[in-house]
C-alpha cells in the first residue's frame, strides 16, 4: 500500500517534470496509415476499432490497441493487450517489454480514449513517440495536439469529431 503510494508520487513528480520539456508540435504533414489507442478499463466496450478504421480510413491490422487495468486479472480483455499500474516502476520507468515497444514505435496518430484523467494512460501517452495525439479536454490538455470536448463522452462524437479535424489537417 505505501509502496502504491510511493510509486505514484514518483512518477506523478517524473510526469510533472517531463509534460514541462515536452514539445507538442512536430512535422505532421504524413497522411495517417498506423494508430495507437490508449483505452481505461470502464469504457472498453464502447470502443469500436471498425468505427476507428473507417473514420480514419486506416487498415483496421494497423491498430494497436493497450487497454489500462486497475488490478491484474491476467487476462486479455476483448483481445486487446493489457497493462497496470505494477508495469510502470519508480520516476516513470517501463518495466513491461510490451509497454516499451509500444512508445518507441512511431505510430501516426495517438488516441487516448478515458473519460478521466489516469496517470499511467498519460505517462504512455507523455512517452510516446506518436506523431499526432489525440484526447478528451478533461485529461491533461499539454499532452494532446488535437483536444476533443464532449461531456457525455459519447465515442461515436468522438470519432466523428477525429475524422473532421483531422480531414481538415489533410492527415485523412
Amino acid at each position: 500500500m505505501i509502496f502504491n503510494t510511493l510509486r505514484e508520487g514518483s512518477i506523478q513528480k517524473f510526469y510533472d517534470k517531463e509534460i514541462e520539456k515536452k514539445r507538442l508540435s512536430k512535422d505532421t504533414s504524413d497522411k495517417i496509415k498506423t494508430v495507437a489507442v490508449l483505452i481505461d478499463e470502464d469504457i472498453e466496450n464502447q470502443i469500436s476499432l471498425k468505427d476507428i478504421s473507417e473514420k480514419l480510413n486506416v487498415n483496421i491490422n494497423l491498430i494497436s490497441v493497450l487497454v489500462y487495468q486497475s488490478d491484474s486479472k491476467n487476462e486479455v480483455i476483448g483481445g486487446f493487450n493489457y497493462f497496470t499500474e505494477k508495469d510502470f516502476g519508480r520516476r516513470g520507468s517501463l518495466k513491461s517489454n510490451n509497454l516499451k515497444s509500444f512508445v518507441k514505435k512511431d505510430y501516426d496518430v495517438l488516441i487516448n480514449c478515458t473519460s478521466q484523467s489516469n496517470l499511467y494512460l498519460n505517462m504512455l501517452t507523455l512517452l510516446s513517440q506518436a506523431k499526432f495525439k489525440i484526447g478528451f479536454a478533461d485529461i491533461d490538455d499539454r499532452l494532446f495536439d488535437l483536444i476533443i470536448t464532449d461531456g457525455t463522452f459519447d465515442t461515436s462524437i468522438f470519432n466523428k469529431e477525429i475524422h473532421k479535424y483531422l480531414t481538415i489537417l489533410k492527415k485523412i
